[in-house]
């Protein structure tokens, strides 16, 4: 059983994510193993609450991707 993707072409949050991160083509790609549970983590200011945020539609927010 292989890994889920989840792609994505866009991701907007107000002025977090800026126009020189377009076309935003690297690193954009998050794994999923085939069973279990899924977490992100990472260091302080590495982008989680804004992920979060675009994630449930937050206000000013955009999201385009591809699972």
């Amino acid at each position: 059983m292989s890994n889920k993707h989840l792609l994505f072409t866009k991701i907007e949050n107000g002025t977090i994510f800026q126009p020189e991160f377009n076309p935003f083509d690297k690193n954009n790609t998050i794994s999923f193993p085939p069973a279990g549970i899924a977490v992100i983590y990472g260091p302080n200011g590495t982008g989680k609450t804004s992920l979060a945020k675009v994630m449930s539609d937050a206000d000013n927010t955009s999201i385009e991707c591809v699972y």
